[in-house]
């Protein structure tokens, strides 16, 4: 997110410098070349035989250009409506689905490691195979059925999908091969989510529920199948 914010107050830094550079420009001429274009504008349209409410919507704007007697001052607000809402949104990011998706990452972590020492307490091979095959696929496709729901997935799926696979590479020493071999890994996360988002919307548009539940049982399937396959290539 620190990165996302410089991003945008570097572009709100040349909006100001860009501002401060304009050239002195005569407001009566900016008035009049923007009366000129609506009346072609009108009368293009009146050619085509349509109405239009171009009388008040011209007298507004030009009511507001004469109140200007710096075009500066247009831009200067332009600029800061933008960095205002701009703000807003990064506000709303950090206050609610980054740190809830942090959260529910966090804590499905905590519940991947516990259910591993619960079941490798029997048998180490069987903890791992739990977690892979059932634990896992299912806590972490129902995670991203709720960020469905509460229309965070991408938010989610990202934040859940890299941290798995910085703890895989930092407990690899950042090995390059462990690099590698989490990709498809990243790509499954992303396809489930995909998955799950897609049949969710199109239960809203088909009013069928059960479409919605699809997309989790596919994703479960699917995460289960990759988890297997990996376990097996382990044992040969």
């Amino acid at each position: 997110m620190i990165s996302t914010y410089n991003l945008f107050e570097n572009q709100n830094n040349i909006i100001e410098k860009t501002i401060h550079k304009l050239p002195n420009i005569d407001i009566n001429t900016l008035i009049q070349e923007y009366q000129t274009k609506i009346n072609k504008s009108k009368r293009y349209l009146k050619n085509l035989g349509i109405k239009t409410d171009f009388e008040k919507f011209a007298k507004s704007i030009s009511k507001y250009m004469k109140s200007c007697k710096d075009p500066k001052v247009v831009a200067t607000k332009i600029s800061k409506k933008i960095n205002k809402i701009i703000n807003e949104t990064i506000n709303i990011l950090t206050s609610e689905k980054v740190k809830c998706s942090v959260g529910i990452t966090i804590l499905l972590l905590i519940i991947n490691t516990l259910a591993f020492i619960f079941f490798g307490a029997i048998n180490p091979t069987l903890g791992i195979v739990i977690v892979a095959t059932v634990v896992a696929p299912i806590i972490e496709e129902y995670a991203k059925r709720l960020a469905v729901l509460d229309r965070m997935p991408w938010v989610y799926t990202s934040i859940f999908a890299g941290m798995e696979f910085s703890l895989y590479v930092v407990q690899a020493a950042f090995s390059p091969a462990m690099m590698i071999l989490r990709i498809p890994a990243l790509i499954l996360h992303f396809l489930t989510t995909f998955i799950q988002e897609r049949l969710h919307n199109y239960s809203i548009i088909l009013n069928n529920k059960v479409l919605s539940q699809i997309g989790f049982f596919v994703g479960v399937f699917l995460h289960v199948s990759f988890n297997t396959i990996g376990i097996l290539s382990n044992l040969n």
